[in-house]
């Protein structure tokens, strides 16, 4: 129950964001609006915030940065076979393997991170996170190249990964943590003003989002997806750290709720701009965000709270 009543107000939270679209209290306009304040600042700031007050030394462990890409690489080749089983075109075969490890870090297992293991749960997702964010785009590049055969460089992806807002944002939070510099205190004040917002408004934008109506894919190809993302994911990064003999103590809990992440939704544009299958990674957005209401609350009952 205690675990249920911190990931329901979650997804009540979503639920109000789709009501107030509905009522005609936001609309698309501001939705993307606030997307992009949430990517471009809002988020940022609250990365500096957690990772700059963390305690780096005692949160970082190089053994949970390999868990989390040898968990990626594993569903990686799973998905892979899965496509040939399951007969996915191949001009869909990239997408279909982003979608089943490019998760949605920010704006929901942070969220679940911060309700379910409290400041300290934040603050190592976020470290987590700025190893993560670099790796699943890069990789991303790898593997949608698998499905087109569209001109792309790889050097100007690269550098559009460096500048990214959210890997500024973690970087200087890490600088930060690493040489132990304390920010003044009407700063740090403004930052935590700022970062307050930044959840409940990225929800909102989530919630606003989803849309039934435009499910329209092949549900196979979104329920195999279902079952790699949300399960089988976090599931072998929790048996790669019990394989190694690691305690699964906060940080690897954190890291377990990122892995079970549902489709980010920067993989439609991603699919979009790559010759992908755009339409195959909004409906996985579409179900796996709601279903992420059950997948998080069994994951939370599995690891405990």
């Amino acid at each position: 129950m205690d675990i249920i009543l911190i990931v329901l107000p979650i997804f009540l939270v979503l639920a109000v964001g789709k009501l107030l679209k509905q009522l005609k209290l936001i609309d698309d306009s501001f939705v993307m609006t606030a997307n992009r304040l949430i990517f471009n600042f809002l988020l940022p700031v609250l990365l500096v915030y957690k990772i700059s007050t963390s305690d780096f030394y005692a949160l970082f462990n190089k053994y949970d940065m390999l868990v989390i890409t040898l968990a990626i690489a594993v569903i990686c080749l799973i998905s892979f076979l899965a496509a040939k089983v399951i007969k996915v075109p191949k001009r869909s075969v990239g997408t279909f393997i982003m979608n089943n490890f490019r998760g949605n870090f920010a704006y929901l297992s942070l969220p679940v991170s911060y309700y379910a293991y409290g400041e300290e749960g934040l603050i190592a997702a976020s470290i987590l996170m700025a190893f993560c964010i670099p790796l699943v785009n890069i990789l991303s590049i790898v593997v949608m190249n698998i499905g087109t055969s569209n001109r792309f460089s790889l050097q100007d992806t690269v550098k559009k990964t460096l500048l990214n807002p959210l890997i500024i944002g973690c970087a200087l939070g890490l600088f930060f943590a690493l040489f132990r510099i304390t920010l003044p205190t009407f700063i740090m004040r403004t930052f935590a003003m700022i970062s307050g917002v930044t959840l409940p408004l990225a929800l909102f934008s989530i919630g606003a989002t989803i849309n039934l109506r435009q499910l329209k894919g092949n549900m196979q190809s979104v329920t195999v997806s279902v079952i790699l993302k949300l399960f089988l994911l976090p599931f072998v990064g929790w048996l790669i750290f019990k394989g190694i003999h690691m305690p699964i103590g906060l940080t690897q809990k954190a890291a377990i709720i990122l892995l079970a992440a549902p489709v980010a939704t920067a993989n439609y544009i991603f699919a979009s701009i790559m010759g992908g299958d755009p339409e195959m990674a909004r409906d996985n957005i579409i179900v796996t965000t709601l279903l992420s209401v059950v997948s998080f609350t069994l994951w939370l009952i599995f690891l405990g709270i």
